[in-house]
């Protein structure tokens, strides 16, 4: 049996491995590779009722679900990032970055056990992002790559580092048009960038992904205690929501959804009396604030 451990690390060109592929995301749920054959079946007049498969190669889409510990790992699915600060808290701006090669991180997944070895993937570039969060549970992220290749690999790098705590639903700020909403039950918000494979190579694989038009949605579900979210929707205002989620004084990881329309179903029933926002954004930031002095 083997015990599994996902690590990465930024490469300094896109599809070159990674020196030091031994970051961690945080704590990690699930991983897949998603490796498939990229393959016609073909029928040949040949006399015969039998295909024939030709293979051109391999498509790869990793996907991994996990508890982020900081806001690290979201420079790679918005693009750019700015660290300010001369001395801890540090602060970093990540926001989504107006070129089309989006940064590339190599993926290792590590197989421990009587014969370790692992599986490395290159060239991965965040195709989509979900966040959520539910009342009295923690942040949960997934992200969805478009890789460059993979291969089996017998060195595996010690992490650097250890996960820290999750950021918890209970500490959970919403603002709304400028507006505090303590009450706000659930959530999601999800990001795709929608990436296009440039033509495959000689080997069978695809040599980059260019990143094209953002799309940004997210849901936010809050007790109904006033009317002013619904007149945002019968209003047709645009309007600025922020997400916050606070560890300590020095510690915290802010989604701001910007310029978004909104629309809110708001049912009767005989229970509380609750409201489901959806919100179609035209940028997304993500602002960290930690003891890390560069992501």
């Amino acid at each position: 049996m083997f015990r599994r451990l996902v690590t990465f690390g930024e490469e300094s060109s896109y599809g070159v491995p990674a020196t030091s592929p031994d970051r961690v995301f945080g704590w990690v749920t699930e991983f897949s590779g998603g490796v498939r054959l990229a393959s016609d079946s073909i029928g040949v007049l040949d006399g015969s009722r039998l295909k024939r498969t030709i293979v051109y190669g391999l498509d790869l889409s990793p996907s991994i679900s996990f508890l982020p510990t900081s806001g690290a790992p979201f420079k790679y699915a918005l693009g750019s990032v700015t660290n300010t600060g001369a001395e801890p808290p540090y602060t970093h701006e990540i926001r989504i970055s107006q070129e089309h090669r989006l940064p590339s991180i190599t993926i290792l997944e590590h197989r421990l056990g009587g014969e370790s070895h692992g599986f490395r993937y290159v060239g991965c570039v965040v195709e989509g992002v979900e966040a959520s969060w539910e009342q009295d549970g923690p942040l949960e992220c997934s992200f969805d790559f478009r890789a460059r290749s993979v291969e089996q690999v017998s060195s595996l790098p010690t992490p650097s580092e250890q996960p820290g705590e999750p950021f918890k639903a209970e500490t959970v700020n919403v603002i709304i048009n400028g507006q505090g909403y303590s009450y706000a039950t659930g959530g999601s918000l999800s990001l795709t960038n929608n990436h296009i494979p440039l033509p495959r190579d000689s080997e069978g694989f695809i040599p980059g992904q260019i990143a094209g038009t953002t799309d940004i949605e997210a849901t936010i579900s809050l007790h109904y205690m006033d009317p002013s979210i619904i007149a945002l929707m019968l209003g047709r205002d645009t309007f600025d929501a922020t997400i916050k989620f606070t560890r300590g004084a020095n510690d915290s990881l802010e989604f701001k959804l910007l310029r978004c329309v909104a629309e809110v179903e708001f049912p009767l029933s005989s229970d509380e009396l609750s409201q489901e926002l959806r919100l179609r954004a035209e940028e997304l930031q993500i602002v960290a604030v930690d003891s890390r002095q560069n992501y």
